[in-house]
């Protein structure tokens, strides 16, 4: 198998027991097989390799985003240098069709990505939120300047879709809602709520890392490292916080 001694950078699942898998060079699938017992338990899975296609990338560089699209049955992969490539499932062909970060020359830490509205989001440490435009190619940002503030901070740890054409950025201090214009959606605005620790809790870590929106109940939960996990219903635009004492 080509999961030995290489390393994961991302897990994708399909469906009927399919995993897609990325290392640092190369997109595998996997099917799962499972096995089970008398009473139809699961007792330990197998994972086969059924599919290996190798990326051609620079001299230390490395896939590490992978997001789907339906409409054109493709992958699209981004590299820790801003490459993104497309590769159309069922073929062996992959094209790299944008540089996202400059020339492509320097590091670009990546921690999520999505397909949603015509574009690739892309969230990064430092740089705020990349997107690319789909149908134009043309790639713009959602980050904080001097000259104006758009996010609760520029280590954005993931974007969530939540409906309408609007969006959730979970950053380092808070979080940051973004809407996009319905009739032209490279223009947005942003609201930004920053995180509520008070000065007595100061000491918690409270970086915001990760989030899961549910559509049906419309409650979002956001986890931290070390300030517990944040909930905020949006039908009522209510806030708390759950953590250990």
């Amino acid at each position: 198998s080509d999961l030995r001694k290489s390393e994961i950078m991302h897990l994708y699942p399909s469906v009927n027991n399919y995993i897609w898998v990325i290392t640092s060079n190369k997109l595998l699938l996997f099917q799962i097989i499972e096995n089970k017992d008398n009473n139809n338990s699961t007792q330990s899975i197998k994972l086969k390799q059924v599919h290996s296609l190798l990326f051609h990338l620079n001299k230390s560089e490395s896939l590490a985003q992978i997001c789907y699209l339906p409409s054109e049955n493709s992958f699209y992969l981004l590299s820790d240098r801003g490459h993104l490539f497309r590769h159309k499932i069922g073929t062996s062909d992959v094209s790299r069709i944008s540089s996202i970060y400059g020339d492509g020359s320097h590091n670009l830490p990546t921690t999520s990505m999505i397909i949603a509205d015509g574009f690739v989001w892309v969230s990064t440490i430092d740089q705020g939120i990349i997107r690319y435009h789909i149908q134009t190619g043309t790639v713009d940002s959602i980050r904080d300047t001097s000259l104006k503030r758009v996010l609760s901070h520029n280590d954005v740890y993931q974007v969530l879709p939540i409906g309408n054409h609007q969006y959730l950025a979970v950053t380092w201090s808070g979080y940051t809602f973004i809407a996009l214009d319905k009739n032209n959606s490279k223009r947005y605005i942003t609201t930004i709520v920053e995180n509520p620790l008070s000065s007595s809790q100061h000491y918690l870590e409270n970086r915001m890392l990760t989030g899961y929106y549910d559509a049906n109940l419309r409650m979002l939960w956001i986890g931290t490292r070390g300030g517990g996990v944040n909930y905020v219903d949006l039908r009522l635009q209510y806030y708390n916080v759950t953590r250990q004492v």
